[in-house]
């Protein structure tokens, strides 16, 4: 079940348009909107695109969130025992990822949904509306906090539609969500870009019991035809390789070419400290994720 407001006042929301009309979810999503964004560098567990992470309560980790959705959708799920995040790229993926999320979540939620807008080639609106859809026919009951999405999360300039916020991160210590960009996103970026496109599902990043960020075991050899995709211009990449190439953040032609050249020189006997286990981290004192020695 989907609602907003008080449970002495809440009212049931079934469909997208529903959310989007609401007056009191229009007024948070501006709020939201106008508000400061942050630069978080440490204590963060940022998760990828197709990527899903929970965490226990309390943690030494400060931050949860993620960032560079365009058309994507960051889903933050919270309860008094549990915080969630995960990054969903499309609408198939949400009846089969979401379940795994919610695992550990009790029956009554917080939920924050950022990303997404209203783009021209209408990639956004089947994740919202598959998402609202989920969200209204689980068992669970999903209190909106904040509903962030299509027309609320779309500004136009003289010729093209660009999204407001892109990134969120989510203050554990204080149950607080800001706008941010991310400095410090995590160990092995172009690995776990790889591992989600090798396995095709999403991947879980934390393990709550050891406290660890957690990179699963995938084999993979050197390709070297990716080794001349490094060299390719900005505009090519953007064209072939993002939903909505005017408004990608500076770094992702960057992140691209570093991929291409990981795929292109590493293989899983030199990534992985031992065959066939994960790689483990924790958050050491910085609040930098260093790796466990085995």
């Amino acid at each position: 079940m989907l609602t907003y407001g008080t449970v002495e006042d809440s009212t049931n929301l079934k469909s997208l348009d529903e959310i989007l009309k609401k007056s009191d979810v229009i007024q948070t999503s501006d709020l939201f909107s106008e508000s400061l964004e942050i630069q978080v560098s440490s204590h963060v567990l940022y998760v990828r695109e197709g990527e899903y992470a929970t965490v226990k309560k309390p943690t030494n980790i400060k931050y949860i969130g993620s960032g560079d959705a365009t058309t994507c959708h960051i889903l933050i799920v919270s309860d008094r025992h549990f915080i969630g995040v995960i990054h969903l790229v499309h609408e198939d993926s949400v009846f089969d990822e979401m379940p795994k999320l919610l695992e550990s979540f009790g029956n009554e939620c917080d939920l924050y949904v950022v990303g997404g807008f209203s783009d021209a080639k209408e990639l956004s609106l089947p994740i919202s509306s598959t998402l609202v859809k989920f969200l209204s026919e689980s068992d669970k009951t999903f209190s909106i906090k904040l509903w962030q999405t299509m027309e609320l999360n779309t500004w136009h300039d003289e010729t093209q539609p660009y999204p407001k916020c892109i990134g969120v991160a989510f203050n554990i210590e204080d149950n607080t969500i800001h706008k941010a960009r991310f400095s410090n996103r995590g160990p092995e970026l172009s690995l776990r870009s790889l591992i989600v496109s090798l396995k095709g599902i999403y991947t879980s990043l934390y393990d709550t019991d050891k406290t660890y960020l957690v990179i699963p075991y995938a084999e993979f050899k050197p390709n070297k035809q990716y080794g001349s995709l490094v060299e390719l211009r900005d505009d090519v990449i953007l064209s072939h390789f993002s939903t909505s190439p005017h408004c990608e953040p500076p770094t992702f032609c960057d992140d691209i070419r570093r991929g291409f050249k990981f795929r292109a020189e590493k293989d899983s006997l030199n990534v992985y400290k031992v065959q066939g286990q994960p790689l483990y981290f924790y958050l050491d004192d910085d609040g930098n994720w260093a790796p466990v020695e085995t």
